[in-house]
């Protein structure tokens, strides 16, 4: 996979990926897709100046609650296909996240048995 391509595309490309993983839970796949559709695609980071991807804002979007999402970034974080910059954080902005896009590229799932 690329990373010169459009942002959409490679958003697009890079979600279908994300699906195909077998190391984390439906949800917290849920999550990063979420995460990837609210990320400046040209840098792949939040901005640092709104909470455009805050974890209550997550929740919204995906249909779920504060601790479920806080359960998911972490275990994203763990993989480190999410990084969040804590320290850049306030009481009014959530940390800047940054999306490792050729970690998520590089996964190749091991074929299923049937």
């Amino acid at each position: 996979m690329e990373t010169k391509k459009n942002g959409l595309a490679l958003k697009d490309e890079l979600s279908q990926q994300v699906m195909k993983r077998r190391d984390i839970t439906a949800t917290a796949k849920l999550i990063l897709i979420a995460i990837l559709s609210r990320v400046d695609w040209t840098t792949w980071k939040s901005s640092t100046s709104y909470k455009i991807v805050s974890q209550r804002d997550l929740a919204d979007l995906a249909g779920t609650n504060y601790k479920t999402v806080s359960k998911c970034m972490e275990q994203l974080e763990k993989l480190k296909l999410i990084e969040r910059d804590v320290f850049q954080s306030t009481k009014t902005t959530a940390a800047p996240i940054k999306v490792n896009i050729k970690l998520i590229q590089a996964y190749e799932p091991k074929k299923i048995k049937r």
